[in-house]
């Protein structure tokens, strides 16, 4: 007599083996990020230094403001933005038979409140008026001052005899190339590629 006797063989669901074949590669994709991750904010910082380098830039502000302030105030900008520049990791997870997470790069505020105060980034005119130029740079453009008015007692063109709004002589404007908003501004327009640059980097890194 011969008795045949096959094992019984539970075949696992071929969703549930994808899943743990992902999960593997999500740790050791996480754990790499980890291992990578100063390298990979070093390399970021570095390319944010570079991409705001102001320093060769027509002199986008004309009246009062002396060109080495304009500099000053936007190398002061540039460092802030480039040592608050944080990289985050997510660590690796399956959702749906795909991987969730990786990197949170957090750097250079969408309100620009961490430079809109810097010192000399605005100033009192000459002539009496607040001219937050940075402002103007980065936020309010359509606010530029194009030429300021200045109450002069008395005078032949007084009506009432009490006084007048004269010109001053301390114009001040915001040439139209530089005057930004939120959306865009001459930051905006400098970091418009940078996520290339990022990939680039953290494909490298992960190699």
């Amino acid at each position: 007599m011969s008795i045949d006797v096959f094992p019984s063989v539970v075949l696992e669901n071929n969703n549930n083996i994808y899943k743990k074949l992902l999960k593997e590669l999500g740790k050791e994709i996480t754990k790499k990020l980890v291992k990578e991750k100063d390298n990979i904010q070093r390399e970021i910082r570095n390319v944010l230094d570079f991409k705001l380098d102001f320093s060769n830039i027509p002199l986008p502000v004309i009246g009062e403001l002396g060109s080495p302030i304009f500099y000053q105030v936007m190398e002061k900008a540039k460092r802030i933005w480039v040592d608050s520049l944080i990289v985050k990791i997510i660590p690796i997870r399956v959702r749906a038979l795909s991987l969730m997470g990786g990197l949170n790069i957090v750097g250079v505020r969408s309100d620009y409140r961490d430079v809109l105060n810097i010192p000399g980034s605005e100033f009192i005119s000459e002539s009496g008026f607040d001219i937050p130029w940075l402002r103007w740079m980065l936020v309010d453009g359509d606010d530029a001052v194009i030429a300021n008015y200045r109450f002069v007692l008395g005078g032949p063109n007084s009506r009432t005899g009490i006084g007048s709004m004269a010109r001053s002589n301390f114009g001040w404007a915001l040439t139209n190339e530089y005057a930004g908003d939120i959306t865009n501004n001459i930051v905006i327009e400098r970091l418009r590629n940078i996520e290339d640059d990022i990939t680039k980097i953290v494909e490298r890194r992960l190699q």
